[in-house]
């Protein structure tokens, strides 16, 4: 049995790896979002308790110390729903670049475009 060799049209595999590119781009854009989120949260929430730490009314000791476990719980809370977030992004990173991958191989077959033309081959181990 003859296995016949399966030509891809290049228009449609152009069309693939820019959808594959721009949600790459898109999944960088919200990893960069949530970190600055986070760094919001963490400077909101110690502007907060420094604030709260100069109003004479909380100057009870045991009141400053619930209010600080609780601001702190909930910047842990925020915390972990960003690093949830980011690792999952992360994973499907990975698929992407393995799909852009796949694609530029496909791509450059049976052309004349030079080797090892992605940055990746020239950037340090």
């Amino acid at each position: 049995m003859e296995r016949k060799k399966i030509v891809h049209d290049r228009e449609v595999l152009l069309s693939e790896y820019n959808q594959a590119w721009e949600h790459y781009r898109h999944l960088e854009n919200a990893r960069t979002r949530y970190m600055n989120f986070f760094f919001t949260a963490l400077f909101a929430i110690i502007g907060l308790y420094s604030t709260l730490l100069n109003i004479d009314e909380f100057k009870l000791g045991g009141l400053q110390v619930v209010l600080g476990i609780i601001l702190l719980q909930i910047f842990l809370l925020f915390s972990l729903f960003i690093f949830v977030n980011i690792t999952r992004i992360g994973r499907v990173l990975v698929g992407y670049n393995a799909v852009k991958k796949k694609l530029r191989k496909s791509l450059f077959v049976n052309t004349h475009v030079p080797k090892k033309i992605s940055v990746r081959y020239h950037l340090p181990a």
